[in-house]
This record gives structure tokens, C-alpha cells and sequence, in this order.
């Protein structure tokens, strides 16, 4: 079978070569002796090869050593040999930021003169190399890092077509790419322009008015245990349904967010759940420095565990309002106060139930108040949500295509 792939430009008809690694690029390791530098860089699967403060919001290389650390420049290209789930065989990525330095960790590739870095980049982003990594890794090494000797890597097989069909081929997933980045863009705008909205919705800055136009009532500072009950009811029916909480997607299914179940087999213990109930994860992540609050959304019913702070809106409240007063984190400064400095052991705030239920937060009193500033905001999350959609479809789309455009 000819050396051939699935889609093609109709002006091309030679069969492809495959070329090895060392056949068009150098590997690359001069070392900063000086000691210093401008930048330390780092190799992310998500966002490629950009400053650490940027991925880890400081920098975790010691300075004032990294004399073991690799020089790079602009055009590089860098693979860094941790797995992930987004970059199974580690992610191996062009230098588009410039001129730093490296873990020595990393392996850097220099691509000689004349060869079409597009098309090598837009290679890498497919997953056939994937099998040939796989095949000659390690599997002795650590579990969390690829190990390659330098020989293997350098034998790394890349398809190798005319340099007018690999212009051609990089510029039209180029232009995949930018329309990619462009429907992200908007998501972004989209996001950044709601979390302006929210700060002056929440700072009364933007106010509401009645179908008559009159104002509403001022707004009154509400204890958490004024306007919920705490949940305490246990899973006697036996309920299945556990979740857990996912700081982007709520309240969701275990065996939907991890592909399998990962609590205990007696589960009559759990607390039982109703939808639009609320749940509260004192563990601290990424965007949720005093833990993520979460509706029930998706279920009629589920069950938490009791590491769980869960509670259900009196009568007279709106659910809705309350999910984005969360989302928002305007309970964050309250949950300082009371949280526990020092006390943060494994991932988990030390805060109370008594302490939880006594933060405040300032709401309206008026139900319809808190309806249409819900109204309004899932308003924007709808837009959000069909901007993410077509994010999705035209990744999905540009996956498809890679498929097919290489051998």
C-alpha cells in the first residue's frame, strides 16, 4: 500500500517519505553557565512552551541555579517527557515564546535550515508518533514520565511529502487554527465580560427595577443558615448516584467524571441530595482558593459524601441567584475570616458547620430581584455555553482532519 494519506490536495500524487528526526533537525543542549536568566520556561500540553510564572503563577526553579538548565530561542522545538491525559506520550511543542531557559529535564530539537516548522508543528499535534513513542519508551521508568533514550528519539519517524505540499498542508490547518483561537477568543470576552457584570450586580453598582420601574428594596446581610437549611438526611434508599464536585462541571456523576466509581461500597452513610440542592467542597483548587460550592443540576436526586457541607434554599428564595452568587465566590472573604490559618491539612479548609452557616453575605430581599439578576446572567451563560459548543465542533473538526492529512 502506497505511502499515501486519506485526504489530499488533488495537485499532489508522489508517494510521501518518512524521514527520521535526526534526518532534519539537531538536538540541542548548550547549558546557562552563567547561572542566570530572563525567563524560566516550561513545556504545558494545553498552552505549549511558555514563562513559568505564566503556568504556575510563580517561578518553581531555583534561581540563581540553573546553570543546569538548557538555553532555548524562538522556533525550538521542546519535548518535555511528563504524561498527562491531555499529552499521553508527554507534549512535544515549538518555542513560539523566545529566547529562556529549560528544565534539563526536556529534550530540545533545532530543525535545520529550509525545513517547513508549520508543518512539523501542525505533525505534532496529531497522534501518530504517538505509537512509536509508546513502542521504544521505558516502562520500567517512572510511571508519571516517559523514558527515551536519545538514540529513540532521534529515530522518531515523521511523514515527509514534497516542501510544496507540507506548505500547503501547514497553511490550511493554519487556518483551522485561527478560527479556533478566534471562536476561544469570544469565549473568553464572553466569560470576562459576565465576571465584570457580576462584580457590579453584587457591588449594587447595577441595580434591577420592577416591571413598573420602581426600585426594589435595599439589600439586607443574610447569615448562610438564614436562608438554608443544613441537609443531614442520609442515604437510606440506597441511592447509586454518587458525584463529586468538578470545579467546571458542578455537581456531577462519579462514573461520569473519573469513568468509574471511587467510593465506598456501603454508601448509606452518604448524604441524599434533591436537585437544586447545594453541596460545598471545603478542598481548595485552582480558581476556588476557599473550595467550590455546587448546585445539583443534572439529577433528580444523588448522594455526597459527608466531607461535604450540603444544604437546601428556604421558601421564597431563588436557587438560581445563589448558584451564580456562588460561582462568582462572594462567600470567599467570609470563609477566610472563619477558616483556620495553618490549618489546611490535605487539601481541605478547616471550617466548621456552626462557622460555615455563620458567614453573610448581602442579598436581596426581594424574590423577583433575585430572579431577574438570575435570568440576566444565565442569559450570558447560554451565549457562553453556544460559543463553547462551536469551540468543541471546530476542535472535533480540526482532529478529523489531522487524522486524515497524515500518514
Amino acid at each position: 500500500m502506497k505511502n499515501i494519506p486519506k485526504l489530499r490536495f488533488p495537485d499532489f500524487t508522489d508517494e510521501w517519505q518518512v524521514k527520521r528526526l535526526g534526518d532534519i533537525a539537531d538536538k540541542v543542549g548548550d547549558r546557562n553557565m552563567t547561572g542566570s536568566a530572563s525567563v524560566v520556561l516550561t513545556n504545558s500540553a494545553v498552552h505549549g512552551v511558555i514563562p513559568q510564572t505564566d503556568f504556575f503563577d510563580k517561578e518553581i526553579a531555583v534561581q540563581g541555579n540553573l546553570t543546569n538548565y538548557y538555553k532555548t530561542k524562538k522556533d525550538d522545538f521542546v519535548y518535555n517527557p511528563r504524561i498527562s491525559t491531555s499529552a499521553p506520550v508527554g507534549p512535544f511543542k515549538r518555542n513560539n515564546f523566545g529566547n529562556g531557559v529549560l528544565s534539563p529535564l526536556y529534550s530540545l530539537y533545532r530543525f535545520k535550515d529550509g525545513e517547513i516548522l508549520k508543518y512539523f508543528e501542525q505533525y505534532l499535534t496529531a497522534t501518530y508518533w504517538h505509537k512509536y513513542m509508546k513502542d521504544v519508551a521505558n516502562y520500567g521508568a517512572r510511571s508519571d514520565r516517559m523514558a527515551i533514550s536519545n538514540n529513540d528519539m532521534l529515530a522518531l519517524p515523521f511523514p515527509y511529502p514534497s516542501k510544496k505540499e507540507q506548505k500547503k498542508v501547514a497553511n490550511f490547518l493554519t487556518v483551522a487554527d485561527e478560527k479556533i483561537a478566534a471562536i476561544d477568543k469570544k469565549v473568553g470576552l464572553l466569560k470576562q465580560y459576565k465576571k465584570g457584570v457580576m462584580q457590579k450586580i453584587f457591588t449594587q453598582q447595577i441595580r434591577f427595577k420592577d416591571e413598573s420601574g420602581n426600585e426594589y428594596p435595599d439589600w439586607e446581610s443574610k447569615e448562610l443558615g438564614e436562608v438554608f437549611d443544613r441537609i443531614t438526611h442520609k442515604n437510606k434508599e440506597n441511592n447509586q448516584n454518587v458525584l463529586t464536585i468538578s470545579a467546571q462541571q458542578g455537581l456531577v456523576s462519579q462514573t461520569d467524571y473519573f469513568s468509574k466509581l471511587v467510593a465506598a461500597k456501603n454508601v448509606t452513610n452518604y448524604y441524599l441530595l434533591q436537585r437544586d440542592d447545594f453541596a460545598y467542597n471545603k478542598s481548595y483548587s485552582a480558581g476556588y482558593p476557599m473550595g467550590a460550592i455546587k448546585r445539583l443540576k443534572y439529577y433528580e436526586k444523588g448522594i455526597v459524601s459527608t466531607l461535604y457541607i450540603c444544604f437546601r434554599a428556604k421558601d421564597g428564595l431563588d436557587v438560581g441567584f445563589f448558584e451564580h452568587v456562588f460561582d462568582f465566590g462572594l462567600q470567599n472573604s467570609e470563609i477566610e475570616k472563619v477558616a483556620q490559618e495553618g490549618a489546611r491539612n490535605h487539601g481541605l479548609l478547616n471550617i466548621g458547620v456552626e462557622e460555615f452557616f455563620s458567614i453573610e453575605l448581602l442579598v436581596p430581599t426581594s424574590k423577583q430581584e433575585q430572579q431577574k439578576i438570575a435570568d440576566f446572567l444565565s442569559a450570558i451563560d447560554n451565549k457562553i455555553k453556544a460559543e463553547e459548543a462551536k469551540l468543541a465542533g471546530a476542535k472535533k473538526f480540526k482532529k478529523a482532519l489531522l487524522q486524515r492529512m497524515f500518514v
